[in-house]
């Protein structure tokens, strides 16, 4: 996911970016196996974070996407409430 923002933040323009890359330069590029790319993709895409198109992906809303990033790392360092 840090990858993947900080590409997007290197790419805007305007509030969102579009980002020539796709499943298997992610796992390349990352390390992280290709399955749990998709996983995180798929997260992404039904948050409407990250869209998939012919040209890789669009970021609607970087800030967004960093803003998730974000509640996942306090989620991960302090747990879920409840």
């Amino acid at each position: 996911m840090h990858t993947l923002l900080t590409m997007a933040s290197l790419a805007r323009s305007g509030a969102g970016a579009q980002l020539p890359i796709g499943v298997d330069e992610l796992h390349h590029k990352t390390g992280v196996e290709e399955q749990k790319v998709r996983e995180v993709l798929a997260r992404l895409e039904k948050s409407k974070l990250a869209l998939p198109n012919p040209e890789g992906l669009q970021i609607p809303d970087v800030q967004k996407l960093e803003a998730f990033l974000e509640f996942l790392e306090l989620r991960e360092r302090f747990g879920e409430l409840g």
